[in-house]
């Protein structure tokens, strides 16, 4: 089952969530803090069918068997540990991560979809060579190939026993 099955806007500021399925489903929603398990599936997906917005900005999200957080929506991570068994994100919407940690036994950050859009770090000021920090076991990044979409990669860290990354960079400060 899911632990918090929403479909308005939620809000968690703290506690331990643990899902036998997902952790959190929502469409909407801000987490600032706790602890979130998804134990046969992801540890939050944010549904961005109906125009889905998610913001992390901090605690841990985890699952045992899939990604982090999936998204299909929009995904601002600040400040906050994602680990997904096979990878940290699933993206095939748009993602801001400016900061924190995203780990996977795949990918860090796994782009499925030919439109995503993804920031990595904030453009403009000195590139952190410490924040964001992105890895996964084979590629840290993975890109399918973009047709309309774009990858930024303004500050932090990209690690992957294979490379840091699959696919391209549309602008790299």
């Amino acid at each position: 089952t899911t632990a918090i099955a929403n479909n308005g806007t939620l809000t968690l500021n703290d506690g331990k969530v643990t899902g036998t399925n997902i952790g959190v489903y929502s469409t909407n929603g801000i987490i600032n803090g706790g602890i979130i398990t998804g134990v046969k599936q992801e540890g939050v997906a944010n549904n961005g069918r109906w125009g889905g917005t998610l913001y992390v900005n901090g605690g841990t999200i985890k699952s045992e068997t899939k990604a982090g957080i999936t998204s299909a929506g929009t995904l601002t991570v600040k400040g906050a540990t994602i680990e997904g068994t096979t990878n940290g994100i699933e993206l095939s919407g748009t993602a801001n991560i400016v900061s924190g940690k995203v780990t996977g036994n795949n990918y860090g950050v796994y782009v499925n979809h030919g439109q995503s859009k993804v920031t990595i770090g904030e453009e403009g000021g000195e590139p952190s060579k410490e924040e964001p920090k992105i890895k996964g076991e084979t590629y840290g990044l993975y890109s399918v190939e973009l047709s309309t979409g774009s990858i930024s990669f303004y500050d932090g860290v990209l690690k992957g026993q294979t490379a840091a990354y699959y696919g391209g960079f549309t602008n790299v400060a």
